[in-house]
């Protein structure tokens, strides 16, 4: 079986990227062969068996980029020499779409007025792609990791039922907890420089803002006093340090901020950390939200998480919608009172789930796409 699986770009850090990752050696594995067509792959050496076509699109914008993306990738479908085709981004044609984002008919409203949706390029240019993918007459089946986000897309685009395929939860496996977990937990907080009862609270996104980096920096810094000096914050992520930076000068927790930039050993930093505060403002699933909980570290998330259910049964705190500051501070004080009953739920709940499933769902919906095929 060949393989064609579009992704715009790679790089270690995302959460695409690394499903996009776990996938291909997921089909590697089971003996196909596996052709990536993207623009870029950096930071990451190259799986073995992977064949790379790298396309340089056309345009000065990244709408611009994205749509010639699209058509470059459809006129590659044309050669007619794979079995089955995946794309991991917005874009038409393919067998498979793999769901990673919120779904924008519904989100962009909420952002922007109608004129901006419908006269800037960039809007109506993913608005439809998003369409291409998800109007009741396209042949694409829909991979969704979240019913929620599932449910949006179905009410926004009426998306017949039968063009949707679940999966599973999908993450890195080294995050679950393992029996040098304390180990491993010492000697990361020794070279972070935080001493034992220093309670470090963690969130990991490569958008910060859109993951309410904000929103949890105020929340520590409307911490009783006692509760908040005890606190560091770790942002793990490639940001601009600096914007960042200065968001906590202007709340006078400069001092208690932590910015490790992008790194590969999340598992680490998440054991080493002792609450994830996610109060994202936009979030079509969630990974992060599954590793922290795999780590047997509590989560406290907002409700626009997809996986915010899962986090809702590890005894994490979910947020109402719309958005509240006052229900976050009073979430992370009462998590920061009870953390050790929490802790010790959510590494109960963890050992009851299979969190890294996904990929070998995608693997058996590909294959049996196939088989089909051929049948017929």
């Amino acid at each position: 079986m060949r393989i064609l699986i579009a992704l715009y770009k790679y790089f270690p850090w995302g959460g695409l990227q690394k499903d996009t990752l776990r996938i291909i050696n997921a089909v590697l594995e089971a003996g196909h062969e596996v052709v990536l067509f993207t623009t870029s792959w950096d930071g990451t050496p190259l799986p073995n068996g992977l064949k790379i076509e790298k396309i340089i699109p056309k345009g000065w914008s990244n709408h611009g980029k994205m749509l010639s993306f699209s058509r470059k990738f459809n006129k590659r479908l044309e050669a007619g020499d794979v079995d089955v085709s995946l794309a991991m981004n917005r874009i038409a044609g393919a067998d498979f779409y793999f769901t990673a984002d919120s779904c924008l008919k519904t989100y962009l409203p909420q952002k922007h007025g109608f004129l901006a949706r419908h006269l800037l390029a960039r809007y109506r240019v993913f608005l439809e792609l998003e369409n291409s993918i998800f109007k009741p007459e396209a042949k694409t089946t829909i991979f969704w990791i979240a019913q929620a986000q599932k449910k949006k897309f179905e009410d926004a685009y009426h998306t017949p039922e039968e063009r949707f395929a679940e999966l599973p939860p999908g993450m890195n496996p080294r995050c679950i907890r393992s029996d040098q977990a304390e180990k491993i937990r010492s000697k990361m907080r020794e070279k972070l420089h935080l001493k034992p009862e220093t309670i470090a609270i963690i969130m990991i996104a490569s958008n910060f803002q859109l993951k309410g980096a904000d929103r949890t920096l105020q929340a520590i810094r409307n911490l009783p006093e006692k509760q908040r000096e005890n606190c560091n914050f770790i942002l793990v992520g490639n940001v601009n340090v600096e914007s960042a930076l200065q968001e906590a000068r202007v709340l006078h927790l400069e001092n208690q901020v932590l910015f490790p930039g992008a790194k590969n050993n999340i598992d680490e930093y998440l054991l080493a950390s002792d609450l994830m505060v996610h109060p994202a403002r936009q979030e079509g699933a969630g990974t992060v939200l599954i590793e922290a909980i795999a780590s047997g570290v509590p989560v406290i998330c907002s409700g626009a998480c997809g996986f915010s259910p899962y986090v809702r049964e590890s005894s994490g705190a979910v947020l109402s919608e719309p958005f509240q500051q006052s229900e976050l501070d009073a979430a992370l004080s009462t998590t920061l009172a009870k953390l050790p009953e929490l802790t010790e739920k959510t590494r109960a709940y963890a050992k009851t789930q299979n969190f890294c499933g996904r990929a070998a769902v995608v693997l058996q919906n590909l294959e049996n796409f196939v088989q089909k095929n051929k049948i017929k």
